[in-house]
């Protein structure tokens, strides 16, 4: 049964006679009667109980019209949810991110996205890249914070900034103390060779983080196998080792303004020019779009990041 069949039906029982109901549709009482006669032929049985001065539902009818309407409810408590979906009054989102990007910008960007949608919910998967770009590729996470490029034909990416690795040096290394190197507190830091530290030992990120491929790329590049003797997954415990001379370094440069501004124990430098630095961006599936609540917070996270012009953000 349509709408339309459902509101003529229920037009009649309302004025109790074909005539009334007929004036009230603006359409002749035949053209109403056919209608309806026609509906009863679809359905098989008599839907009204036709008498000289009222009409009421047959049993069959009452079946079927409460069914109707059960279904009619449905149908608009269906459109209201998707209504809700789209002008975000509900939904969710899901944030593939490290625990270290977390830190960096996304609570902040989550602040801001839940100021203006404040029933829509977020959930964050923490995780390393590796693994996060697998959850974008299978849609586990609307979206992932990861580094570029993945060279994932199945996955779409947008750039956020460009992030530089710094060196971090005890202050009383033998290089900063003999004036072989400048003492470097504050930016901007200058630049070192990085092969100057050959012989030193290393601290390095552990197996699965990103970093770590970029330290031993780094010492590719620079000729040499670097003597790692400790490995963490935190850049604040390799930062605090390194600051009382367990061991070079290498972190992102976000860390090391924040790290300054509380503790002067490490000195930064830059790695030399000819050295890129890190894309971070987001990554999410090509073959499945990203819903109105995960695409608000990629344009708010999108926006925010690019349009901050300090260092927490990009170089």
């Amino acid at each position: 049964m349509s709408q339309k069949e459902l509101n003529y039906i229920l037009k009649v029982l309302e004025e109790g006679s074909f005539s009334k109901a007929a004036e009230k549709l603006y359409i002749s009482q035949p053209s109403l009667s056919e209608y309806i006669k026609r509906t009863e032929k679809r359905i098989g049985t008599p839907l009204l109980n036709r008498q000289a001065n009222t009409v009421s539902l047959t049993e069959a009818g009452k079946i079927f019209v409460e069914s109707e309407r059960n279904i009619v409810r449905q149908r608009e408590n269906t459109q209201r949810q998707i209504n809700d979906l789209i002008h975000l009054d509900c939904g969710q989102v899901t944030i593939g991110v490290s625990v270290f990007r977390c830190k960096q910008f996304l609570t902040r960007i989550i602040s801001i996205f839940k100021e203006k949608y404040p029933k829509v919910d977020v959930l964050i998967e923490e995780d390393v890249t590796e693994n996060l770009v697998y959850y974008a590729e299978q849609s586990i996470t609307d979206f992932s914070i990861v580094l570029l490029p993945t060279n994932i034909k199945s996955l779409n990416s947008v750039w956020l900034f460009d992030e530089k690795i710094v060196v971090a040096v005890a202050k009383n290394h033998y290089f900063i103390q003999n004036n072989i190197l400048p003492v470097s507190f504050t930016r901007p830091f200058p630049p070192v060779d990085f092969s100057l530290f050959k012989n030193d030992n290393f601290i390095s990120m552990k197996p699965g983080i990103e970093l770590k491929k970029y330290f031993f790329n780094l010492c590719q590049h620079y000729g040499f196998s670097p003597r790692v003797v400790i490995e963490t997954k935190s850049h604040e415990i390799a930062a605090t080792l390194a600051g009382v001379g367990l061991g070079i370094t290498i972190i992102p440069e976000y860390y090391a303004e924040r790290d300054i501004s509380s503790n002067q124990s490490l000195c930064y430098y830059h790695l030399e020019k000819g050295i890129e630095p890190r894309q971070v961006g987001l990554v999410y599936s090509s073959k499945k779009a990203l819903s109105h609540a995960a695409a608000a917070f990629k344009d708010i996270l999108v926006s925010e990041i690019r349009s901050k012009n300090d260092s927490q953000y990009k170089e």
